[in-house]
């Protein structure tokens, strides 16, 4: 089923701009496919935003660095996440 991000390329009507992890399961089960990979956008940064009240409560800086570490892990953005009720294969972070 097409949704709102995905229904217009997904039938045929175009093309669209997705992150490959948004698609990832689409584009293993050849229901897209990638063009113009020459003109790759370079990869960008994911920013946690939160307020600089000079103390940075110590769970949302242990957040940011779990969050550091699990994204900056490879392979991490084309690896297939689980369903809600399946068991995810790789074992999580260590800590």
């Amino acid at each position: 089923m097409a949704n709102c991000c995905t229904g217009g390329y997904r039938e045929g009507l175009g093309l669209g701009w997705r992150s490959t992890w948004e698609i990832q399961r689409q584009l293993k089960a050849s229901e897209l496919e990638t063009v113009l990979d020459d003109f790759e956008l370079p990869d960008y940064d994911i920013l946690a935003v939160y307020s600089q009240q000079g103390y940075v409560p110590g769970r949302v800086r242990y957040f940011i660095d779990y969050l550091k570490e699990l994204y900056a892990q490879p392979g991490y953005w084309s690896r297939r996440l689980a369903l809600p009720g399946e068991v995810q294969q790789e074992a999580p972070l260590g800590r």
